[in-house]
C-alpha cells in the first residue's frame, strides 16, 4: 500500500513538473514573439514587417546612437571611406604628376592594380570571418589589425620620381630663358599663345620633342591637333621642324621606386576592402539582426553625410 502510494506520487510529481516546463516554454516562447514584433514591427508569415513597428522607431534609433562600439565602427568606416573616395578619385592625377604617365596608362594602371586588389580584399576578408568562425570581439580585431595595416600603406602615396620640368611652371618657355628674375617668366602664358585663348582648367599635359612638358597643347602654341600630331606649335623648342610639326613624345622617366608605389597600392586596397564583409557582420552582431537593417542603414547614410561635408 506505501509503495503504491509512493509511485502515485513521484507521478503527479512528474506530471507536475513536465506542466511548469511546458509552461515556461510557451512563456519564452510569447516573449520571444513580444520582442520580434517590438523591433520589427508585426511580423507575418509571410515575412513582411506591419506598420506596428513605426512606433518603436524613435526607440530603436536611441538604442542604436547610445551603443558606443557601433558609433566608433560607423565613425571609421566615415573616415575610411573619405580616403578611399580621394584616392580613387585623384590617383590618376597623381600618376601623371609624380610619374609622368600619360592618361592612357594611369587608367591602365588603376584597371590593372586597383580591381583585382579590392576583389582579392573583399573576398579574403569573407572568407577569414566564415573559416575562422570568428565572434564579435574577433570581427573587431580583424578589422582593426586590418586597417592598421592599409594605414601603413598610406606613406607610398609620397613616393615620387622626377619629372620632366613643367613649362611656365618650373621652366620657362624658350623666349623667356634670358630673364634672370624667376617671377619675369613664371607663367603659362608667353607671346607665343598670347593669342590662343587657352583654358586654363583644362589640365592635359603634352609632351614635347624638347622632352618638357606642356600644360596643354594649347598653351604649347598648337594651332591645330589630330589624333596622332600636334602641328604649329609655335611654343615648343628644338629643332626649326618643330615648329611646323610636332608629335607628342614620350616624357616618362625611368623610375626604380615605381614598383614599390605599385605593390604598397596593391596592399592598401587590399586591406581596406578586407574589412567591409567583416564591418557589416560586426554592425549586424552589435545592433542585432531585428536592428540590422536599420544600423545598416545609418552606417552608410553617416557615410554619405560626412562625405557630402568634406
Amino acid at each position: 500500500m506505501a509503495s503504491k502510494r509512493r509511485n502515485m506520487f513521484h507521478k503527479n510529481k512528474t506530471q507536475e513538473t513536465t506542466e511548469n516546463d511546458t509552461a515556461r516554454l510557451r512563456e519564452e516562447k510569447r516573449e520571444l514573439e513580444e520582442e520580434s514584433r517590438g523591433e520589427g514591427g508585426t511580423v507575418h508569415q509571410s515575412g513582411g514587417v506591419g506598420g506596428g513597428g513605426l512606433r518603436h522607431l524613435p526607440k530603436a534609433l536611441l538604442a542604436l546612437f547610445s551603443n558606443p562600439t557601433f558609433i566608433l565602427v560607423c565613425m571609421a568606416g566615415c573616415c575610411e571611406g573619405a580616403l578611399m573616395s580621394g584616392i580613387a578619385a585623384f590617383l590618376p592625377k597623381i600618376l601623371e604628376n609624380q610619374f609622368g604617365l600619360s592618361p592612357k596608362y594611369a587608367a591602365s594602371f588603376l584597371g590593372s592594380v586597383i580591381l583585382p586588389s579590392a576583389l582579392a580584399g573583399t573576398v579574403f576578408g569573407g572568407w577569414t570571418v566564415n573559416f575562422c568562425k570568428l565572434d564579435l570581439a574577433g570581427i573587431l580585431n580583424m578589422c582593426l589589425i586590418c586597417m592598421t595595416c592599409a594605414m601603413i600603406c598610406v606613406p607610398g602615396l609620397f613616393i615620387v620620381c622626377p619629372t620632366q620640368p613643367l613649362v611656365g611652371i618650373t621652366a620657362p618657355y624658350l623666349e623667356n630663358e634670358n630673364r634672370v628674375g624667376e617671377k619675369e617668366w613664371r607663367s603659362l602664358w608667353s607671346d607665343c599663345n598670347k593669342d590662343c585663348k587657352c583654358d586654363v582648367s583644362r589640365y592635359m599635359p603634352v609632351c614635347g620633342i624638347d622632352k618638357h612638358l606642356y600644360y596643354s597643347a594649347c598653351f604649347a602654341g598648337c594651332t591645330r591637333e589630330t589624333t596622332e600630331s600636334l602641328t604649329n606649335c609655335k611654343c615648343v623648342g628644338g629643332t626649326e621642324e618643330a615648329v611646323e610639326t610636332w608629335r607628342s613624345a614620350d616624357c616618362t622617366v625611368p623610375c626604380p621606386l615605381f614598383p614599390l608605389f605599385i605593390v604598397l597600392i596593391f596592399c592598401y586596397q587590399f586591406f581596406t576592402f578586407s574589412v567591409i564583409v567583416p564591418g557589416t557582420a560586426a554592425v549586424l552582431s552589435l545592433v542585432g539582426l531585428g536592428k540590422g537593417g536599420g544600423g545598416k542603414l545609418l552606417q552608410d547614410g553617416s557615410f554619405e553625410v560626412h562625405f557630402a561635408a568634406c
